[in-house]
């Protein structure tokens, strides 16, 4: 576990599994959804889940 105190968990854990998977191009793809330096909650001044939730 890497609980933090401040802001809870912050760890994933993804596992994949499958005959002849190409990891490379998984870690790739995987990599391409990260954010980039910058980006973060300050794309998301509003709750875009807001009205879904009952916000």
């Amino acid at each position: 576990m890497d609980w933090d105190p401040s802001v809870g968990d912050r760890r994933q854990h993804l596992a994949f599994t499958g005959l002849d998977l190409d990891t490379e191009r998984l870690e790739a793809l995987l990599d391409s959804c990260l954010l980039a330096p910058g980006e973060g909650l300050m794309h998301f001044q509003e709750d875009p889940f807001a009205d879904q939730l009952g916000r």
